[in-house]
């Protein structure tokens, strides 16, 4: 993760869009839509839009993470997620709303946990949902809503694969009790 302050003179803002996911042309419009709707019986709110720009809506609050409304294809609470990753581009996956604890290991010895959402990419037929280098990018719902930050993944692809997502309210409360406000282009307050 890192902070970032962007030069404003390096920036056209006649042209400029703050606060999207480039949803590119991996996927036709229609299967994307399917993608995103695994259980018919209860869809998600993805709506894909007309210039592939999915507008970010804020943060989905930790007790929607835990607690998700979708379903996936087999009826399993999940959040049904988009990223784009500088390694594997655009990838779709569920967020299962089981905690993930990942140990951390030091070159001095020592070690931390922290608890992670664990993410998986769509299906079997599709990529995992993150490889290395895709480590950074936003995780977000049909919605816009941000879910997280990739931090990393385990196994290989050909065997098994899970990608490893800090939640993104834990990022904003631990930057809020270092002193750091976000300051970005929308509005932060948790998700509805």
């Amino acid at each position: 993760m890192a902070v970032i302050k962007v030069d404003n003179d390096k920036i056209d803002t006649s042209t400029f869009r703050p606060n999207v996911l480039d949803l590119g042309f991996e996927f036709d419009p229609e299967v994307l839509r399917a993608m995103m709707y695994p259980n018919v019986e209860n869809p998600s709110s993805f709506k894909f839009p007309g210039d592939r720009l999915l507008q970010l809506r804020g943060i989905i609050p930790d007790s929607e993470l835990r607690n998700p409304q979708e379903k996936d294809g087999n009826g399993d609470p999940c959040v049904v997620a988009l990223k784009r990753g500088r390694t594997t581009n655009l990838t779709t996956g569920r967020i299962n709303n089981v905690d993930s604890f990942v140990r951390y290991y030091w070159n001095d010895g020592s070690s931390d946990i922290s608890m992670e959402l664990a993410a998986l990419g769509y299906d079997s037929k599709f990529k995992a949902f993150s490889e290395p280098g895709d480590s950074g990018a936003v995780v977000v719902d049909g919605k816009g809503g941000i879910a997280g930050i990739i931090t990393g993944g385990s196994g290989l692809t050909t065997t098994f694969d899970v990608t490893y997502v800090t939640p993104v309210e834990f990022i904003y409360q631990q930057l809020l009790a270092r002193g750091i406000k976000m300051n970005v282009n929308f509005n932060l307050e948790l998700a509805a």
